[in-house]
């Protein structure tokens, strides 16, 4: 238990357990907020070896994490590593990101993907939004902002 409070504000305590964090909340008594058994697996699909390396040591302790280079590679590893959340650049040397995303959905309909393009063209963007479960980032991104686009991604039903 630690007791929280400021100044302004009365002291209350919050509990705090190995999976789980519990506040008061007036009148209806408290609310949990359950912590993940273990981190989201996430797969990217980036063809830039900077992007990759950048993804991999910024998210190194948040995600438990899959690389690919290309459209093939990632097909062959979504199986085995069952991503909760697949992160997909649209131009690959191989393929383009559609073609990877229609794969990657007959292996699981229900995987989240976050394209990342830095060619913004409204044809193939709208093609795979039509396959839902789907959303967008235009490159440049800040990976504070893809964190928490994963993070929403993650939690869907």
């Amino acid at each position: 238990m630690i007791k929280v409070g400021c100044a302004s504000q009365p002291t209350f305590i919050v509990s705090i357990s190995a999976r789980s964090i519990t506040f008061p909340a007036a009148p209806l008594g408290r609310y949990p907020i359950t912590m993940p058994d273990s981190p989201t697996r996430v797969m990217f699909v980036e063809d830039e070896a900077t992007l990759r390396k950048s993804y991999e040591m910024f998210f190194a302790d948040r995600y438990e994490m899959e690389f690919a280079a290309s459209g093939a590679e990632a097909v062959t590893k979504v199986k085995p590593f069952g991503p909760e959340v697949v992160v997909l650049d649209l131009r690959l040397p191989d393929t383009d990101g559609i073609e990877v995303m229609r794969r990657v959905r007959e292996i699981d309909p229900q995987v989240p993907v976050i394209i990342t393009t830095a060619y913004v063209s409204m044809g193939p963007l709208v093609s795979m939004l039509a396959l839902g479960r789907t959303s967008f980032m235009t490159k440049p991104f800040d990976l504070n902002d893809l964190a928490r686009k994963i993070d929403e991604a993650s939690i869907l039903p």
